[in-house]
């Protein structure tokens, strides 16, 4: 865990002065740290009153599918009603994850999935 704070506060220093930061080393973990999901999810996905558990997604999802729905939730749910009704019991609105590259969404989807 302090290693994935260490990564997450370096990355966010070197984008603050300028830099980039070499996303493409950070895992599922550290993604979704570094993207406020824990904000909602709590740390280890176990849910808040804000955002719901994420334990047990391999029931409804595979790998590209979350990732899929990581980039555009509200296209996604609006298919869905399962996800419809999931999502008008939480006072928060899942936001997308746009500025994020599909080698990333597809981290964060294998992070999310092995939550099980």
């Amino acid at each position: 865990m302090l290693a994935r704070a260490f990564a997450v506060l370096t990355l966010l220093a070197t984008a603050a002065c300028g830099g980039g930061g070499n996303r493409a080393e950070l895992d599922g973990a550290t993604l979704y740290e570094l993207h406020g999901c824990a904000t909602c999810h709590g740390d280890g996905g176990e849910g808040r009153s804000l955002g719901p558990p994420l334990a047990d997604l391999g029931r409804h999802w595979d790998r590209e599918n979350l990732a899929r729905y990581l980039l555009d939730p509200e296209a996604v749910i609006a298919e869905d009603p399962r996800l419809s009704a999931l999502d008008a019991e939480y006072p928060s609105e899942m936001r997308p994850f746009r500025n994020t590259t599909p080698e990333e969404r597809l981290r964060i989807a294998d992070f999310l999935l092995a939550l099980d």
